[in-house]
């Protein structure tokens, strides 16, 4: 009997505008063998098989920031590497002026 091949594949979740204190961004799917997070270009994780990462938004500026996932799959899946991207904001924390009633 012939083998079956069954091809790779990966999703990757994360948030998107502005995020709250913590963003979490994590990478599920089929055949994969390791996945390399960044951080704005820097690398900050390696994980084997699926996984995830999360970072603190008080450690970042203000701003956009971008987590690459690249995704590399095993070699029997016959699938070529991917990355995946999620963008998301660290905004300003809004001054609410008060509101005297008299």
């Amino acid at each position: 009997l012939p083998e079956t091949f069954k091809g790779g594949a990966s999703r990757l979740s994360g948030p998107s505008g502005c995020a709250g204190r913590i963003v979490k961004a994590s990478v599920k799917g089929t055949e994969i063998a390791k996945v390399v997070f960044r951080l704005d270009g820097r690398k900050v994780k390696t994980t084997a098989g699926s996984g995830s990462f999360k970072v603190k938004t008080s450690k970042l500026g203000l701003g956009v920031h971008r987590i690459k996932a690249k995704v590399v799959y095993s070699d029997r899946s016959g699938t070529t590497g991917r990355t995946h991207v999620v963008t998301f904001q660290r905004c300003a924390a809004k001054k609410i002026a008060p509101r005297f009633a008299g």
